[in-house]
């Protein structure tokens, strides 16, 4: 049954009650079940002080479920419970300065006279307007029937040790600890009665996190610093919230780096909700954004794709990286630049590591192969980790291999590179030769010199970490070349 069927049923429901009234009648059991013969099931839903549809002070509402055994959806264990909590016309429940945590079954009097019983209660302003709260119990007849008003075919209350009754619309239901949710099925001819949680309406807070002293602004022009607040959105109902992944909002100049469930930066948003606090007037919960000095920073998380479009993208100088993660990279295959490409982007490892990174060309003549090209006086790389380079070049001609790089350009800044392991295999010709790879006789033997085939740019491998202490190669570093 969907849910606008729903209203239209409450709908004839309520113009049918309507007119009889005005007409002098009384409304009672039989004139409902002629109306209702096909809707077995039978939800009885107590707003607790919030009202249905945002404008009625209707606080108690029935909805009645068709479970037609011809129907594809028919199940014999029932119809779903149905949630009126979404803003749905006619349908939804709203509190004014309160979230719905959700609907529970009510809780029962455990023991004494009314055990079983469902816990119901009255609230009221005594004469100083301070709220009061007491039991009300449904009244029965001789019989031990409810007593039910004719009209509203509700059962009527009583205040205890009052003569005065009130109608079910005054009354609220205590929740239990148990929450309904669409798992739950209503049975035919079961009246399911539920009530709503409410607490303390809740404002998730975003605040900016940035290096002291900056200034931002967004498109309206106002000021941003460290610990302003960037925006609120509402927490809703349920008893947990999952923060947004995605940018809070756009400040000019500056990069959103991620958002963080504590002002540490250590607890990432995304892999754990806020719990809803408890209290009276409980504190907005705060998530802390951080946010970078300079526009357009790509942030590089740990999805390998993202290192292979860094690499692929590092001959932009107006290109910028931020990592934020360990990536393994094992499932992807780089290529090999050449000494034709220079890179002279901005790479921010903060101390992470890209691991496994293997490089691959075909077809290789006359070229200068390396991972980072020739390193332009533009590029500039910080504290960023390297372990386990494989490189494997299939060429037919010569070539020349600089692992790491063909050369640097002196105005290049580079401040912790450090790389740990790289194993390259070259598939060549017999008749041709790897360039840098020196053959020289030894007792009338030709043996291959590998002094010279991690760095370009300078005599040989150690001359150039002599030169250039800021990257450092670890590890074993091994290098075959055959037919």
């Amino acid at each position: 049954m969907t849910k606008k069927l729903k209203v239209y049923l409450l709908i004839v429901i309520t113009v049918v009650c309507a007119a009889c009234t005005l007409a002098g009648c009384k409304i009672g059991r039989p004139g409902r079940a002629e109306v209702l013969a096909d809707y077995k099931a039978h939800v009885t839903y107590y707003s607790n002080g919030g009202k249905f549809d945002q404008s009625t002070t209707l606080t108690v509402r029935d909805l009645y479920f068709k479970n037609d055994p011809k129907s594809e959806s028919y199940d014999a264990n029932g119809v779903p419970f149905f949630d009126i909590s979404d803003d749905t016309e006619g349908m939804n429940v709203a509190f004014d300065g309160y979230d719905l945590v959700g609907w529970y079954m009510p809780e029962t009097y455990k023991d004494g006279e009314h055990a079983g019983e469902i816990m119901y209660t009255y609230t009221y302003k005594d004469d100083k307007g301070q709220e009061i709260t007491e039991a009300v119990f449904p009244v029965v007849d001789e019989d031990g029937d409810a007593v039910t008003d004719i009209v509203t075919d509700r059962p009527v209350f009583a205040r205890a040790g009052k003569d005065e009754q009130i109608l079910e619309s005054e009354i609220r239901v205590t929740p239990s600890d148990v929450r309904l949710d669409s798992t739950r099925r209503v049975a035919d001819d079961e009246n399911l009665i539920v009530c709503a949680k409410w607490a303390p309406a809740l404002k998730i807070v975003y605040k900016l996190v940035c290096e002291d002293g900056k200034t931002y602004t967004d498109k309206d022009g106002n000021e941003y610093k460290n610990g302003t607040e960037l925006r609120r959105d509402n927490f809703g109902k349920g008893e947990y919230y999952s923060p947004t992944t995605l940018e809070p909002i756009k400040l000019n100049g500056a990069s959103f780096v991620r958002s963080y469930l504590d002002e540490e930066l250590e607890t990432v948003v995304g892999s754990s909700s806020i719990a809803r606090p408890e209290g009276d007037e409980p504190e907005n919960p705060v998530v802390y954004s951080h946010y970078i000095d300079g526009d357009n920073w790509t942030i590089v998380t740990n999805d390998p794709d993202k290192v292979v479009s860094m690499f692929t993208g590092l001959g932009n100088a107006n290109n910028k990286y931020y990592l934020l993660s360990d990536v393994d990279c094992g499932s992807k295959t780089f290529t090999l630049k050449n000494q034709g490409v220079e890179v002279n982007a901005t790479v921010q490892g903060n101390g992470f590591t890209i691991s496994n990174l293997k490089f691959a060309v075909t077809g290789a003549i006359n070229n200068d192969f390396s991972v980072f090209g020739t390193i332009g006086a533009s590029f500039k790389l910080s504290n960023l980790k390297i372990e386990n380079i494989k490189i494997d070049i299939t060429a037919k001609g010569n070539i020349s291999l600089y692992a790491v790089c063909n050369g640097l350009d002196a105005s290049a800044h580079i401040e912790g590179l450090e790389i740990s392991g790289i194993t390259a295999h070259v598939k060549i010709p017999a008749s041709n030769r790897v360039r840098n790879v020196q053959i020289k006789k030894q007792d009338g033997t030709e043996v291959e010199d590998k002094s010279h085939w991690l760095f370009g740019g300078s005599d040989n491998d150690e001359q150039f970490q002599a030169n250039h202490p800021q990257i450092k190669v670890t590890g074993e570093t091994t290098l075959t070349i055959a037919p």
